[in-house]
């Protein structure tokens, strides 16, 4: 049995696209065994990078598609499914998303990453917190470099592996469902030379972090460690465990919703970006440039503000004005339209 499996998934990864633009998900599925976990490279429709397009399947079902090369990122993710769909012809993405290796035919490369990374158990986040409280430097650096308090280092459970901060991620019911390290004292380093501060665990997918989300607006950040920081000064910060990212799937929580992006100083253009998508996507989306704040030489981001010389009530006043700065916009743009 176990050998036929294997033919046949071999059979359907090889198989052409299908020439037949009005297939469903529905049609497609319940034939399709799709491969082992793990990550699927092809050639970009879009923009014709090289193994640029990456297909991953995500925890509880589902798949996740993208593509890494800047051509693509000038789309909106919405826009650029829908552009891939097309060229595919997968009607409205949605058969793309339920079954994207019968559409996309035979990767380049299939489960590169191998099989998901085990997520830690209870027992092993506790192991890694106690490791963190017991040994002085990387607590030292927590307390002092970034005045987190033992208070919410025991809240989220944040631990030491030896090697690097362990952040537990959860998800709504607050079962572990990834894992995010942070090397100290160096980042890691690739072998092209790109410096690596944070890694995730493989086959898991990206979350937002921390839970739980609060339930009016959100301080949308950039990095873990500011998300922690800015819940201890009692900010409703989020971020995704992937930086920047902020997948589809996450738009319905943000319609209706208030949320000011705060990328780091020289993200203003990336932070625009991610403003008009979630305007797109119903959001009251504003954003907040450090840069107004952070002079030269005081850093770059919100712990780099909140260790320094300012506090959080700096950080609320300059929300508050872009606020307005942002309403002053919208009145001029209604008044003076194309203005």
């Amino acid at each position: 049995m176990a050998v036929q499996t294997a033919a046949r998934r071999r059979a359907v990864t090889q198989r052409a696209a299908p020439q037949n633009t009005t297939t469903t998900a529905s049609e497609v599925t319940p034939e399709y065994t799709p491969p082992s976990p793990g990550r699927s490279e092809f050639d970009c429709l879009i923009c014709g990078g090289h193994g640029t397009l990456t297909v991953e399947p995500r925890l509880g079902g589902g798949w996740w598609v993208n593509c890494w090369k800047p051509e693509c990122k000038g789309l909106s993710s919405g826009d650029w499914l829908r552009a891939v769909a097309a060229e595919v012809g997968a009607p409205g993405g949605g058969a793309l998303l339920a079954d994207p290796l019968r559409y996309l035919g035979r990767p380049l490369s299939a489960n590169v990453k191998g099989d998901p990374d085990e997520l830690p158990s209870a027992a092993q986040i506790a192991g890694c917190h106690s490791r963190l409280m017991a040994e002085n430097a990387p607590l030292d650096y927590l307390l002092e470099k970034r005045s987190l308090t033992l208070d919410i280092l025991r809240e989220f459970k944040i631990g030491w592996d030896g090697e690097a901060f362990t952040f537990p991620v959860y998800d709504a019911d607050f079962e572990v469902v990834q894992l995010v390290r942070r090397r100290w004292p160096a980042p890691w380093v690739t072998r092209s030379g790109k410096r690596v501060p944070y890694k995730v665990l493989k086959g898991h997918g990206a979350y937002l972090y921390p839970q739980p989300l609060p339930e009016r607006g959100w301080l949308l950040l950039a990095g873990t460690l500011d998300a922690v920081l800015g819940r201890q000064h009692g900010l409703p910060a989020v971020t995704s465990i992937c930086g920047t990212s902020f997948p589809d799937r996450w738009h319905p929580l943000v319609r209706g919703r208030r949320v000011f992006v705060m990328y780091d100083v020289g993200e203003e253009q990336v932070m625009n970006g991610r403003v008009a998508s979630l305007r797109a996507a119903g959001a009251d989306a504003t954003a907040v440039r450090l840069s107004r704040l952070l002079h030269k030489g005081q850093g770059k981001d919100l712990s780099d503000a909140l260790t320094g010389s300012y506090t959080r009530h700096d950080l609320v006043k300059l929300i508050e004005r872009e606020k307005e700065h942002e309403h002053c916009r919208k009145v001029r743009r209604a008044r003076c339209p194309g203005s």
